[in-house]
């Protein structure tokens, strides 16, 4: 019951960084995706 809702919640999400980063992108400015993990630094 949860599960569903819930993927379809990330996959909107996904969509909305994805098209922030490339607006971002496009003007030159870094942007980092919120509630990402960095591994190496």
């Amino acid at each position: 019951i949860v599960g569903i809702p819930l993927l379809i919640l990330v996959g909107i999400l996904y969509l909305i960084f994805v098209i922030m980063a490339a607006l971002r992108a496009n003007n030159g400015i870094y942007w980092k995706y919120p509630l990402s993990i960095e591994f190496i630094k």
